[in-house]
């Protein structure tokens, strides 16, 4: 993946790089980058692991203290890119209101009451609870509900 441009840079840890993320128009989109090789966040040492940590803590500070957002999400995709590095992404009231205008999902009155993430919607049905973790396994499973009203949000 190309160097961002030096003009993005917010600030540097002796682990990680943080930058106005490049390619996306939304003011406060930064990126938490480590500066070694890892490719999972288990490949970290404690100190990398560490320094990543913090470093995302102050972007996430600098975020709503500059921007102001209802919501901060902080992702790990590395779809394009493989190295370790997270996305510290403001979500403001004109986003989320621009969202809802352009999907008919995100205006109902359920999924407002709900207000899951409008980027990722995961739609459960009513039949079901949100996910538990099983018994015996440890696996995480969907539970049938058993009692009426409202689901959960």
């Amino acid at each position: 993946m190309a160097e961002p441009c030096p003009d993005l840079r917010i600030f540097e840890t002796p682990h990680c790089t943080v930058d106005q993320a490049h390619g996306y128009r939304l003011p406060g989109y930064l990126i938490v980058e480590i500066r070694g090789d890892a490719h999972r966040l288990s490949d970290l040492s404690v100190v990398e692991r560490d320094d990543l940590f913090a470093a995302t803590t102050v972007a996430e500070r600098l975020v709503q203290e500059l921007v102001g957002p209802e919501r901060i999400y902080v992702a790990k995709y590395a779809e394009l890119n493989p190295r370790v590095h997270v996305h510290v992404i403001p979500r403001t009231a004109r986003l989320g209101a621009a969202y809802a205008a352009a999907t008919p999902l995100a205006s109902s009155a359920a999924l407002a009451k709900c207000r899951i993430l409008p980027f990722v919607t995961l739609l459960i049905p009513a039949s079901l609870s949100v996910f538990s973790r099983g018994r015996s396994s440890g696996t995480l499973e969907l539970k049938r509900r058993t009692e009426s009203g409202p689901r959960p949000c």
